[in-house]
């Protein structure tokens, strides 16, 4: 994804010329008032150099440099790089050829004022066609969105409300695919906030019961004979007292039908499996044990969400195994955001575009610096977390602006202790290593200022093995394409 020109860095330009006067006032200008990121050549070869180096927006150049001409020079540009915006200084008109590959002219002697506007404008322009281009690709993606819902970035999945690119997720929801199409129950284990509710909707709505009812049963939180007659229903004795027992609600004496009646022939999805109490337990268990002796279909398709993991619960004895065999049909287990860094990038596009629209706040994007600082963040509050983090992020950014580092939340900023990194990543060894290895890297591009010539000298790397971690890692200070 490129990330457009703006505020926070955003919007490379690269300068050719002999850096004096007033294009050292131009410079200051761009880079003070303007917050442009801002590279310096001094010759035609030093500028293809830097090219191939940096991704960079605009190129203006003297046209009296060495080496070349800046026409030449920007007209070599024209068929290298045809998306970067040109402009030339010049005291003589270039020839008919070279002025083809030109955005703009400028004459010596140069006004720092009116090249930096000429640049502003270029950068606008070059954004504009960069939407243009996008917005067409993400219309031909319409057909496989469901109705009303914000796109997800170009290149993710998606399966129900859940969006991803990551291999775990994918894993995830493949199996959840192959659940939606039998009448198993499902037990989703993840930490709060990862999708359990949206990930059991999904399995619903893929599944033969689609159309039919769909509930939801908190089960966190309620008293417990509230919840067993909220589940099972209650029925009036003779004294006139209410008692609630399975299938005691669809008696002719009941006053209230339970959820796990109501929703006959549908799906009941449970929230908080582990809250259950022993005697909740033991009457859901015996549900379950009465309904497997029918024919046919089960009423109800129970589908439970565990925010702790069940089977050491079972060990010490808080959670029956009995129950737990009846609803483990499948077995799927969510990862932690943070175990699925490659899932923010998409996931916080998709928020964006979602907030902005229902807010009606005109965001234009983020920068990519601060969308490093959200990938880096540890999420301990998962999607959920990062989904409220958007939302306030677009109400602050302000209309016509970039979500940028000053806008994130103070915690979000300051790169994480690598003693929490290694207690937030995997279990292995090397999860470890490559994750403290990410961090090392990532710190030492921030201290050059994203050089990564100099970066890489200071880790002992060539460049070549340098952009192949920023690669791996997902590092980029810029993004490598339009797309």
């Amino acid at each position: 994804m490129h990330t457009p020109p703006g505020m926070d860095g955003i919007g490379t330009v690269l300068v050719v010329a002999a850096i004096d006067g007033p294009w050292s006032t131009m410079i200051h200008q761009l880079t003070e008032t303007h917050g442009y990121r801002v590279l310096c050549a001094r010759s035609s070869a030093e500028a293809h150099r830097v090219l191939a180096e940096h991704i960079v927006d605009l190129v203006i150049a003297d046209q009296r440099i060495s080496e070349a001409t800046g026409d030449r020079l920007l007209a070599a540009l024209r068929i290298a790089h045809p998306e970067i915006v040109r402009v030339l200084v010049f005291e003589t008109a270039p020839d008919e050829l070279a002025s083809a590959a030109l955005y703009q002219f400028l004459h010596h002697p140069l006004d720092p004022a009116q090249a930096c506007l000429v640049i502003q404008r270029g950068l606008e322009a070059r954004e504009v066609s960069r939407r243009h281009r996008r917005l067409a690709r993400e219309l031909k993606l319409s057909d496989h969105t469901a109705a009303g819902e914000a796109r997800p970035a170009p290149g993710s999945q998606r399966f129900g409300a859940l969006v991803y690119v990551s291999d775990a997720m994918t894993a995830v929801c493949r199996q959840a695919r192959i659940a939606a199409r039998t009448d198993l129950p499902v037990v989703i284990e993840g930490e709060p906030g990862t999708g359990k509710a949206a990930l059991a909707r999904a399995i619903h709505d893929a599944s033969p019961r689609q159309g039919r009812p769909w509930l939801v049963q908190r089960c966190a939180g309620i008293p417990e004979a509230m919840l067993i007659a909220e589940l099972f229903g209650l029925r009036r004795t003779a004294a006139g007292t209410g008692t609630g027992s399975p299938g005691a609600a669809s008696t002719a004496g009941a006053t209230s039908v339970g959820v796990l009646r109501v929703a006959a022939g549908g799906t009941v999805y449970l929230d908080d499996l582990a809250a259950l109490s022993p005697m909740v337990q033991a009457q859901l268990w015996r549900f379950l044990q009465d309904d497997a002796h029918g024919a046919g279909e089960p009423p109800v398709r129970i589908l439970a969400g565990a925010s702790q993991p069940l089977k050491p619960l079972i060990k010490s004895g808080q959670f029956r195994r009995d129950l737990f065999e009846r609803l483990r049909g499948f077995e799927l287990a969510l990862p932690a955001l943070r175990d699925r860094r490659d899932d923010i990038a998409p996931l916080t596009e998709l928020f964006v575009h979602r907030h902005a629209e229902v807010l009606r706040c005109a965001v234009r994007g983020l920068s990519a610096r601060a969308l490093d600082k959200l990938v880096a963040y540890a999420w301990p509050g998962n999607v959920r977390e990062l989904e409220a983090e958007i939302r306030r992020l677009v109400v602050i950014a302000g209309d016509g602006e970039y979500i940028t580092t000053q806008h994130l939340s103070p915690t979000m900023i300051a790169p994480p202790r690598p003693s929490a990194l290694v207690r937030e990543t995997g279990k292995t060894l090397k999860d470890h290593v490559e994750h403290l290895e990410r961090q090392l890297v990532y710190e030492t591009l921030e201290h050059c200022q994203w050089n990564q010539s100099k970066a890489a000298d200071a880790l002992g790397l060539s460049r070549v093995g340098l952009a192949n971690k920023i690669r791996r890692y997902g590092l980029l200070d810029e993004p490598s394409s339009d797309s």
